[in-house]
């Protein structure tokens, strides 16, 4: 007789469960699967980060050749030298030359209103003549930081006048950048900003690359200023195979200017000063060049794993991530340096002591800089050619 607390036992099926072998699949899969979960995070996080600090640079890139190209488009050109009956008075120059540290500078005189100069608020600008005499115009200096390890670039303005002795258009008022001087008129454009670099095209320019440089052009002279390439292609215009030749020195653009033409013995317009016939030279087109340095860490130099002869050609570095793909430059204190090959841990120099700079020997742990490159070109309405004798 069946009790009855057990009664219909018989008829219950057993209840199915997990091994412990099932169970342990089950939470190694588990835990893989949470993991490429964190790697796929992480990585979007990184794309994510990666393409914010891009974007922060284009926008700081964009900001810094907006300022520049608007004062360019306003830059003032005459054709007298004015004197106040004891001594010819300041004229109204564009000026580009080379610092002690081998910067370019740029300075020349714009128009405009005191409002649409874009003057920082803690300059003080005071117009010290009145706005009838000379007409609402001002001196503009794009000047490096006399310390070429800073990366700073300041943007000078203050008031034209003819009449004083400091102006920002005269070469010793604007070498020292710690000078009490220049720091009342000058004011930082960007930090990181790792090089600034001009070019001027001539009324002789019929191409930006440098003197000495192969060039493939087209044949047809009419249309050689329509193709510079720097690999074989197809002239646009005809159709036909592009011929190799080799840029002749008048016919580059200029990385100095001098307005007055008697000022600066490398320009290749100077003349001697004629009061009655001054013939002043103003460029047509300026091409401007930014290296902006990024502000986030991740991609924000690398450092030297071992030190760098002054001849040295190979660089070891901790590793490359963020550098540009070669053919391009990287600063290394003071010093650029032009590579053609690169590694995960070292690259290879074409050429030391670039952009105006000299080669020099670093210690391990120097910090080598790269950044992104802007370039752009902006016509100066003022433009005025010479009489070329």
């Amino acid at each position: 007789m069946e009790d009855k607390e057990t009664r219909g036992l018989g008829d219950l099926e057993p209840v199915s469960g997990m091994t412990l072998i099932e169970v342990l699949v089950a939470f190694v899969i588990f835990v893989l699967m949470i993991g490429a979960l964190v790697s796929l995070a992480n990585s979007g996080l990184e794309t994510w980060t990666t393409g914010e600090s891009r974007k922060d640079v284009y926008d700081r890139g964009q900001a810094v050749l907006g300022t520049i190209a608007d004062d360019l488009r306003n830059a003032v050109s005459e054709n007298v030298f004015y004197n106040d009956g004891r001594k010819d008075l300041m004229p109204a120059s564009f000026l580009c030359d080379t610092d002690s540290n081998g910067a370019q500078r740029l300075r020349f005189v714009r128009g405009g209103d005191m409002e649409r100069i874009r003057v920082e608020p803690a300059m003080q600008i005071t117009k010290r003549v009145p706005t009838m005499y000379y007409g609402d115009s001002w001196e503009v200096a794009y000047v490096a930081d006399s310390d070429p390890t800073k990366n700073l670039v300041y943007r000078a303005i203050r008031y034209f006048d003819r009449r004083v002795d400091y102006t920002l258009l005269r070469d010793e008022d604007v070498q020292r950048t710690g000078a009490d001087w220049f720091k009342r008129h000058a004011a930082v454009l960007e930090r990181g900003i790792l090089y600034l670099g001009f070019r001027f095209w001539t009324q002789e320019s019929e191409t930006w690359f440098p003197a000495g440089t192969r060039v493939h052009t087209c044949g047809t002279e009419a249309h050689r200023p329509l193709v510079q390439l720097s690999a074989p292609g197809t002239c646009p215009v005809c159709a036909r195979p592009t011929v190799e030749r080799v840029v002749q020195e008048r016919e580059d653009s200029s990385d100095v200017w001098d307005s007055t033409r008697v000022s600066d013995a490398g320009f290749r317009y100077r003349k001697r000063k004629d009061r009655l016939d001054p013939d002043f030279v103003y460029p047509e087109i300026v091409q401007i060049t930014v290296v902006l340095e990024s502000h986030a860490s991740e991609v924000r130099g690398l450092k030297l794993d071992g030190p760098l002869g002054e001849k040295d050609a190979l660089i070891k570095v901790t590793d490359t991530r963020g550098l540009p793909d070669a053919p391009n430059f990287v600063k290394i204190d003071a010093e650029w340096i032009e590579y053609d090959e690169r590694t995960y841990d070292s690259i290879r120099a074409r050429r030391r002591g670039a952009r105006g700079t000299k080669a020099k020997p670093h210690d391990t742990g120097a910090i080598a800089r790269f950044g992104e490159t802007f370039v752009t070109e902006v016509r100066i309405p003022a433009f005025r050619h010479a009489v070329i004798r």
